[in-house]
């Protein structure tokens, strides 16, 4: 066999035409790998394992062949089905191993060649060739981390550096080679990238100052806008107070429209209440010598609805929307208008809470009003709203003063009678503690509550904390035919 002719050099195998021709292919690789002729020295080796494909010991020679040749992908493979054979001398094993720790090596797998140079070294501590190959497989993975380290840091001119530097430590190792110029390329990438990462944040930063400054600049100008309306305004303010307090009047010769409770806590809070009263007493007055008079009687309503009168406002406005002139010509008269202030004041009639006390002037309410409170109270409000007392009156602003008599004689009755009182407040209670509101009327029963389209029945009373507002039109748009 061909294991023989290279270990025992006998005549009788020279002899043998096959045997002396294999002997002669292994010289000539040898010859061949020794003189740098690897492509060649591989071939003769290949043609050699053709006649005899079990030698183990050439198997090796071809290892060391395709090394040289840099087929490490190969390499790697050979040795690995080499490890799987059985009955190898320990000597054949490290060389294999050692084979396959170069394979790793140039495959660019230096952490596994590293430790397969460890257990070479641990079998044999002395082998200067593990040795040196493990001391610069250790400096060339030291290098490379540096240079991943200071690259992760965005160093990129020091990573560039180690990597180059890395690059000559080794030539002729391609896998290790490519390693490094791909870390290499990445810091150019990641550099440029940097950069325009930069760029595109100084480009942003600087469109968000310009747009900052233009937003500044239309503030500006809002603000200058802003400041002159304050400054016409302010001149028309004091203009219309000053013509205003020039045509305030004393309101002797107008009747308070305002109730008791108004008059208490809110009146003097409102500004111009005396044109309020001159409005709602020549609105009376127009009323008088026309009864249908839509413009009067809108304007009286939106002025009820200021001073909080919801029900005297929507008898008023329920009498405009029944006017012949808005059935003979609803097109000259803003119905809609009129529509919508009613459903409002009928929205604010129903939230309000009515109470006798109130209807009184009475402000604290229960059991902190005596009766001598309630018959101070009746007494001087029955002198101000007595029929006797309002003969000077025209018919419409007499009607409503005797509506108001009437709701505080109304008041007075059940307040000033124990039982109906007691009565009234535990009821009073007991709806404002289960709903919040109260009506006095359903103290009566449904058939006492009054109705709105009789101007002598009881009138509901309404009270709201919240100070009302009413809808500005222009007159000449709404009543043109008027």
């Amino acid at each position: 066999m061909l294991e023989e002719a290279e270990t025992i050099s006998g005549s009788s195998l020279e002899d043998t035409p096959k045997a002396r021709k294999l002997c002669d292919s292994v010289r000539l690789f040898d010859q061949l790998l020794a003189n740098g002729e690897a492509d060649r020295a591989l071939a003769c080796i290949r043609s050699v394992l053709t006649e005899c494909s079990d030698g183990t010991h050439l198997k090796l020679k071809l290892c060391r062949a395709l090394l040289a040749c840099g087929r490490h992908d190969e390499l790697f493979k050979t040795c690995t089905d080499l490890q799987a054979k059985k009955d190898l001398s320990e000597q054949f094993k490290s060389e294999v191993e050692h084979m396959l720790a170069k394979a790793l090596t140039h495959k660019g797998k230096i952490v596994e060649a590293i430790t397969r140079f460890r257990e070479l070294l641990r079998k044999d501590p002395d082998n200067a060739e593990y040795q040196s190959d493990c001391k610069k497989l250790k400096a060339m993975y030291a290098k490379l981390q540096e240079g991943d380290q200071l690259l992760s840091k965005t160093n990129f001119s020091q990573a560039r550096s180690l990597y180059t530097e890395a690059l000559d430590m080794d030539p002729t190792n391609d896998g290790f080679t490519a390693t490094i110029l791909s870390r290499r390329a990445e810091t150019f990438h990641k550099q440029r990238e940097e950069v325009s990462s930069c760029t595109e944040s100084l480009n942003k930063a600087e469109k968000e100052v310009e747009q900052a400054q233009k937003e500044l600049e239309l503030a500006k100008m809002r603000l200058e806008r802003a400041q002159q309306r304050l400054k016409d305004s302010r001149a028309s303010n004091e203009r219309v107070l000053k013509s205003f307090r020039q045509d305030e009047c004393p309101t002797s010769d107008a009747p308070d429209p305002t109730s008791p409770y108004f008059e208490q806590t809110k009146s003097k809070d409102f500004v111009g209440k005396w044109a309020i009263f001159k409005a709602i007493d020549d609105s009376c007055n127009a009323l008088d010598r026309d009864s249908f008079c839509v413009r009067a009687l809108v304007c009286r309503a939106r002025c009820y609805v200021l001073i909080e009168e919801f029900s005297e406002a929507i008898l008023d406005y329920e009498r405009a929307l029944a006017s012949p002139q808005v059935n003979e010509n609803p097109l000259a008269v803003n119905s809609i208008c009129i529509k919508e202030e009613l459903r409002v004041a009928q929205q604010k009639q129903n939230s309000a809470k009515i109470d006798h006390y109130q209807a009184l002037g009475l402000r604290q309410g229960g059991s902190n009003v005596t009766a001598d409170d309630i018959k101070k109270a009746y007494r001087k409000l029955a002198i101000k709203y007595h029929p006797d007392k309002l003969g000077h009156l025209g018919g419409e602003a007499r009607e409503r003063m005797e509506r108001k008599f009437k709701q505080i004689t109304e008041a007075n009755a059940i307040l000033s009678n124990p039982t109906e009182r007691r009565m009234y407040d535990i009821k009073n209670t007991s709806y404002s503690r289960s709903s919040g509101r109260y009506n006095d009327y359903a103290y009566f029963g449904s058939s006492y509550r009054p109705s709105h389209h009789n101007p002598y029945a009881g009138g509901g009373y309404p009270f709201n904390s919240s100070r009302s507002s009413f809808f500005n039109h222009d007159d000449d748009d709404e009543y043109d035919s008027m």
